[in-house]
């Protein structure tokens, strides 16, 4: 029989994980990082030389012939990715992993996405390039 206090130690990293990707998901977080925003300056924003304004956005998606920018926009900390990472670095710290095991088992798993991750960015890409 486990004690409560092992169950939740055990239940611990899916129990940050959801606050985490929780708070990231609130419209109050998202608010940060809109225009105007106080962190609206951590967004990258990079034009793509050659495609920017040479498309037009046409009706019936806006009332009138407008140029497209484009602009690639890394919102790097207001991703989701990033609240799982932070969650992965709390729980580590909670857990008292040896900074060894955390390596290890980040490689591990680094590993076993890479078809998935690799598959994923390049159906991004196709529909970054696509939308044009």
């Amino acid at each position: 029989m486990f004690t409560p206090g092992e169950v939740l130690r055990a239940w611990s990293p899916f129990i940050v994980l959801t606050a985490m990707v929780t708070i990231w998901s609130i419209p109050p977080f998202k608010h940060l990082f809109l225009a105007g925003g106080p962190l609206h300056g951590w967004i990258a924003s990079v034009s793509v030389p050659g495609l920017g304004v040479i498309v037009q956005k046409m009706p019936p998606i806006v009332e009138q012939a407008a140029a497209y920018a484009a602009v690639y926009k890394f919102d790097w900390f207001s991703a989701t990715g990033t609240a799982i990472l932070i969650a992965a670095l709390i729980t580590i710290l909670a857990a008292r992993l040896k900074p060894s095991t955390a390596a290890c088992v980040l490689g591990k798993t680094l590993k076993e996405l890479a078809i998935p991750v690799y598959t994923i960015g390049m159906v991004l890409a196709f529909a970054f390039i696509a939308n044009y």
